[in-house]
């Protein structure tokens, strides 16, 4: 059962990243230019400037506190103008971040997950569900998905979920107050 739940879990997140970077793509007529060569080129890119860095907000600092010391960066990317992300792994989990210029990107298509619900008390406007945690200020949004491992899991006792959402929210409340 926990492994199926772990599967599913890898599969919506996957889906959910794939469907995060198609929409933004298509919201889009970029020309394709990243940030270094944008800068190389001796300009940048009003959306690039825009968009802030997911692994300047997720520090590794802060993966350590939530993840432990054997917290890695294995992810810093930019997929498009409009989305960043950064992830981290550890011994006892993961951290995957995404952070838009675009709330829509990241919010459309997000009621249809299972469990999709409103989570208050975090940014303008925030939504956890089976894949992760999603939250608003402004007109931007973050995207935290998560996996945890324990050698203290000891069946129904500790469901994977409520730890994997326990570090996105940990991650969220971290990682506000810096975009």
């Amino acid at each position: 059962m926990t492994a199926m739940r772990s599967t599913l879990r890898v599969l919506l997140r996957a889906g959910v990243l794939g469907t995060a970077v198609a929409m933004s793509g298509c919201a889009s007529s970029s020309s394709g230019t990243s940030n270094a060569s944008a800068a190389s080129n001796g300009g940048t890119s009003s959306a690039s400037a825009a968009v802030p860095d997911a692994c300047v907000l997720l520090t590794r600092r802060i993966a350590k506190q939530i993840l432990g010391r054997t917290a890695k960066q294995t992810i810093d990317a930019k997929p498009n103008q409009h989305i960043t992300h950064c992830q981290y792994i550890s011994d006892s989990g993961t951290i995957d971040v995404l952070v838009t210029d675009d709330w829509g990107i990241l919010n459309t298509g997000q009621q249809h997950v299972p469990g999709e619900k409103p989570f208050p008390g975090v940014g303008d406007e925030a939504h956890i569900n089976a894949v992760g945690l999603r939250v608003r200020k402004g007109n931007r949004g973050i995207q935290i998905m998560a996996s945890a491992t324990t050698a203290e899991y000891a069946g129904a006792a500790i469901a994977p979920t409520t730890l994997a959402q326990t570090i996105e929210i940990k991650t969220a409340k971290a990682l506000l107050p810096r975009l």
